[in-house]
């Protein structure tokens, strides 16, 4: 038996046709479907069909081939949308079936598009592109040999896509019986609708490929589809047609765009040793500094997997610990889905914390000679619960993975904050900083003394050692040249930073967003203006306050209140006493998890993020990722990250802030434009982009900079 899988409207049925018609093999399906029964001698069949997910089959064997059907995730959505219109609910709004399919609410549409295609990939045996089965269906069948009898195609029985919309299908659903000869004619053009590649281009609403690309353009780019991608969809069809084994479905599409060489016909390339300071992903505060760095290294990671790649990729995480990226990939992603495999992710989801813990008390140490007293304690307080799981890790684990830096020498170093170069001493070899922000030179006011002096000495050693620099907006590039420039512009590079798809997304399940209102006790079915940041004077959150004061001074009407979220940073007090006259109008939530995240953007009326001052703005874009417009401060990076998903603001005006407030709360249409505005702008950035331009940047500093390989010392 094999199994025939993929994601509904994918091919799947002409696949069989074929082998039926041209091979003369018959085959049977595995479904939960209640309207007609399953064939309980399925397994006896040498195909079997279906869309379910692999650990929903019966049996679960992997050692079963499959072959899994995979077509352009727009194709195959407006066609399973298309589908539903006109056979399962005729009648029923194409518009609507194409949004819940694109969204797939509670895993259903069989577990949503990307979720199918990703989970089949890990499974299947061989993958057969649409496009192909389209073109060469008898090549595409073929490639079957490797693993089944197959008897000799018959070509001259090979039907059209015409003629199977007026021939009779060989396992048509029982309810065919009761349909008339006309019926089952208009079912069959109905059914086979137009069979090209393509179709979503004049099918699929923009608004609707905006919502699309956000959930599932990860997926997209890792199989080679899209603009974005066009040189990887060229590779795979010419070195992988037909022919991708289990290994090789297993390696995201991305490499093929960094690495053009066919596999296996080209020898082993050399390659480039990277070692990332990755230490911010072990502290305890979370901001923006580390989600960069760890959605950088979870994007890098699949591109370490290549066998073709020529990249050996290392991280260190603080107290010269060294670790090899494709050693703590999966550590860095997010826990798998327990009803795939139960004690597999259960097992994995334990060695992520116990991983996790043991770096971050090892970190510990090493920030005591980085930090001052009061940070290191607040960092170990907020860590408490992993403390003790470190301590007996430390005892017990001994360092499984971990290679000691006086091994290892490198061919470029990234010091990803400029603040932790404390912990490359001895580093003379080329080296890449990230430039997050220039705000203590520009606006010195808004931090401590001690940051300022640690960001200065990170720049000036940055310099000494002739680095390049990844500026994450054009705006800091133009920082960087402003207040540095001895800095060689030919070797800093502007390389924008993203949002994970699968944290930040449109949310329209009201059930979920009541359920992340009543958690943060944000009053029910009132509209609310969301701000979102760490409670920081630089943030300007004193003049989002008084903004929203005066304007339930103007319109004491409105029913708007104001919801503020996030940790508390330094002079919290003083934000606090700004709303003292506002109690029963504004609501601080504190820090919210990762996982309310998308529910609590979602639902919000707007965003405000009218900072004095942002490197790029991480929240903004969150934000519109999730189809929120933004009130955003006019300066710095921030127009070029929002662009036209929202109102500017001088952030040094209380009445320019109001006076958006009131635009967006007494003009509905304005807000629904700027939401899908938000949601088609946010498109622009990717963290599998961020890595492509990030490994250009390598290649640029390690074929243009002269300098010798060199050992750290610790």
């Amino acid at each position: 038996m094999i199994w025939l899988a993929s994601f509904p409207r994918s091919g799947n049925t002409f696949f069989r046709i074929m082998l039926h018609e041209v091979y003369g093999l018959s085959s049977s399906e595995y479904h939960l479907e209640a309207r007609y029964p399953r064939d309980p001698d399925y397994r006896n069949y040498p195909i079997v069909k279906t869309h379910l997910l692999p650990y929903q089959l019966e049996p679960v064997d992997p050692d079963i081939p499959a072959v899994y059907l995979i077509r352009d995730g727009r194709d195959a959505l407006v066609s399973i949308a298309r589908h539903r219109s006109d056979i399962i609910a005729p009648g029923s709004d194409y518009a609507t079936n194409l949004r819940e399919a694109i969204i797939a609410e509670n895993r259903t549409f069989f577990g949503g598009w990307s979720e199918n295609v990703n989970q089949w990939r890990r499974r299947a045996t061989i993958m057969i592109r649409f496009e192909d089965l389209i073109s060469e269906p008898i090549a595409s069948i073929e490639s079957l040999r490797r693993f089944m009898e197959l008897p000799p195609p018959r070509t001259t029985e090979m039907p059209t896509i015409d003629q199977l919309r007026r021939r009779k299908l060989p396992f048509a659903p029982p309810y065919h019986e009761t349909l008339s000869p006309e019926e089952l004619a208009q079912w069959q053009r109905k059914f086979f609708r137009r069979g090209k590649v393509g179709s979503w281009k004049d099918e699929m609403p923009e608004s609707l490929q905006d919502l699309f690309w956000k959930l599932h353009g990860h997926t997209m780019i890792a199989l080679g589809y899209g603009e974005e991608s066009r040189q990887a969809s060229k590779h795979i069809q010419s070195s992988h047609r037909h022919r991708v084994s289990r290994h090789d479905c297993e390696i995201d599409k991305t490499i093929d765009v960094i690495n053009s060489r066919v596999r296996d016909r080209e020898p082993a390339v050399s390659r480039k040793k990277i070692l990332i300071e990755g230490s911010e992903i072990m502290m305890a505060a979370r901001d923006g500094c580390q989600r960069y760095v760890l959605e950088l290294l979870r994007a890098l990671a699949p591109i370490a997997k290549a066998r073709s790649n020529e990249w050996n990729i290392n991280v260190h995480v603080g107290r010269g610990k060294i670790y090899d990226l494709l050693d703590i990939a999966g550590y860095l992603m997010p826990e798998p889905r327990c009803d795939e495999d139960e004690g597999q992710a259960r097992k994995l989801g334990m060695e992520f914390r116990i991983l996790s813990a043991k770096l971050r008390f090892d970190s510990f140490l090493y920030n005591w000679s980085r930090t001052n007293l009061p940070e290191f304690l607040f960092n170990l307080i907020m860590a408490k619960r992993q403390v003790l799981g470190a301590i007996w890790h430390c005892v017990t684990y001994l360092g499984r993975k971990q290679s000691q830096s006086d091994t290892n020498s490198f061919d470029l170093v990234h010091l990803t904050i400029p603040q932790f170069y404390t912990a490359l001493p001895g580093c003379i070899t080329r080296l890449v900083t990230t430039i997050h922000d220039l705000s203590h030179l520009s606006h010195p006011q808004f931090h401590v003394r001690n940051n300022i002096d640690a960001a200065e000495k990170g720049m000036r050693f940055s310099i000494t050692q002739n680095a390049g620099y990844i500026a994450v907006s054009e705006a800091t590039r133009k920082d960087v040249f402003k207040h540095f420039p001895e800095v060689d512009l030919s070797l800093t590079f502007a390389v924008h930073e993203a949002t994970n798809p699968h944290v930040f997304y449109p949310v329209t399940d009201n059930k979920e967003r009541l359920r992340v209102r009543r958690k943060y006790r944000i009053t029910e079915n009132t509209p609310y203006i969301l701000s979102l940041c760490t409670l920081e004077p630089r943030k300007n959150l004193d003049s989002v306050i008084r903004a929203y004061a005066q304007l339930i001074e103007v319109c004491p009407e409105t029913d708007v209140i104001l919801v503020i979220s996030g940790q508390r940073g330094w002079k919290f007090d003083d934000i606090i006493s700004e709303a003292a006259d506002l109690r029963d109008r504004l609501i601080f939530t504190g820090f919210i998890d990762d996982g309310d995240l998308a529910s609590i953007y979602s639902d919000a009326l707007v965003f405000t993020y009218v900072s004095h001052f942002e490197g790029f703005g991480l929240p903004p874009l969150e934000a519109m990722s999730c189809g929120t417009p933004v009130i955003f401060g006019d300066n710095s990076s921030m127009p070029e990250v929002v662009g036209c998903g929202g109102l500017p603001a001088d952030s040094n005006s209380v009445e320019s802030i109001t006076n958006q407030f009131r635009r967006i709360i007494e003009q509905p249409a304005l807000r629904e434009k700027l939401a899908e505005r938000a949601l088609h702008e946010s498109k622009r950035f990717s963290w599998e982009k961020t890595a492509l331009e990030t490994l250009n940047v390598y290649t640029k500093m390690i074929e243009t900079v002269d300098s010798n390989a060199f050992q750290i010392e610790v």
